[in-house]
């Protein structure tokens, strides 16, 4: 139980880590005017979504069979609890790319 919670803390803290070096600081450097900006859209993907995974395993139940997190090549069966971390993942996802390059697109740059 208390490395569930270990991992769950690492898992929040890289997410933070990550939306600050991939997300806010090239957004700083754009509203500054910089002649350029590095970023990587990988970096811009994991950010959020670790943050939304931490957010989610706080809430997960404590007797979840985590083995059976190969949905894919294993499980026949899906559970709901599969689908909805599927779903809440891939759509923070396309929603944070969608939303950077907005950002960026208002910003001038391309």
């Amino acid at each position: 139980m208390k490395s569930k919670w270990i991992r769950i803390l690492l898992l929040l803290v890289a997410g933070v880590i990550m939306c600050y070096w991939q997300i806010y600081l090239p957004l700083r450097d754009a509203q500054l005017y910089a002649p350029s900006i590095s970023y990587s859209y990988k970096g811009v993907i994991i950010g959020p979504i670790s943050l939304i995974a931490g957010i989610i395993l706080c809430f997960a139940p404590h007797d979840y069979d985590w083995k059976q997190r190969k949905l894919i090549q294993e499980e026949k069966r899906h559970t709901y609890f599969n689908v909805l971390l599927l779903v809440i993942v891939l759509l923070t996802a396309v929603g944070t790319i969608y939303w950077f390059k907005h950002c960026l697109a208002q910003l001038g740059y391309q």
